[in-house]
């Protein structure tokens, strides 16, 4: 068995040619974060660590406003992202659609695929778009519902994919509850700042 030195010792040459950056050193270069050499600021994309600003406001359906009917559209929100380079287009769901994802998740339940199960039905309540493309909403040609088959499409992708966008998910959910928190201690705006969603 040969010893550390052996291993580890600079008696033996390395591998290969040296790096350009090495051979002028004559020594190992090793990255340290402090280091600011080869870090480029690509437009549109926050600084590593830095929190991106948004206006949660801006992202709610303006009709939230009107009389009565506006309460339908409090916390109506569309929010867009990326992911493994791929545009991601989320909506907060209603109601509705969170009870219809329960009865997916029946044959789950009570195993140790429920909280799963939850997860890819809740997917299928907000998942609107994947790189520009729709997915269904509403009601099938055939006349069933179209959730089923959200939730059996989210259901082919990896749990990686599936965690990243369930994670965005839940960041936008929390934003709005406080955005909303926020409007029952403030009177409403005279106008929202908002674009259609």
């Amino acid at each position: 068995m040969p010893s550390s030195e052996e291993l580890y010792g600079a008696s033996q040459p390395p591998p290969g040619p040296l790096p350009p950056e090495v051979a002028e050193a004559g020594e190992g270069v090793f990255w340290s974060a402090d280091d600011e050499q080869g870090t480029e600021e690509v437009p549109g994309v926050p600084a590593f660590g830095a929190e991106p600003e948004e206006d949660i406001w801006a992202k709610f359906d303006p009709r939230w406003q009107e009389q009565f009917e506006g309460l339908l559209f409090v916390g109506k929100v569309t929010h867009e992202f990326n992911l493994a380079g791929h545009k991601i287009t989320l909506m907060t769901p209603e109601a509705n659609d969170s009870l219809k994802a329960a009865l997916l998740i029946k044959d789950y339940q009570g195993t140790a695929g429920e909280l799963r199960a939850l997860t890819i039905a809740t997917l299928a309540t907000c998942l609107v778009k994947i790189d520009g493309h729709t997915l269904p909403r509403g009601i099938m040609a055939d006349g069933s519902d179209d959730m089923e088959f959200r939730y059996k499409w989210i259901g082919q992708l990896h749990q990686v994919v599936i965690d990243g966008i369930f994670n965005e998910f839940l960041e936008l959910e929390g934003k709005v509850a406080e955005a909303i928190r926020d409007l029952g201690k403030e009177a409403a705006p005279p106008m929202a700042l908002s674009t259609p969603g």
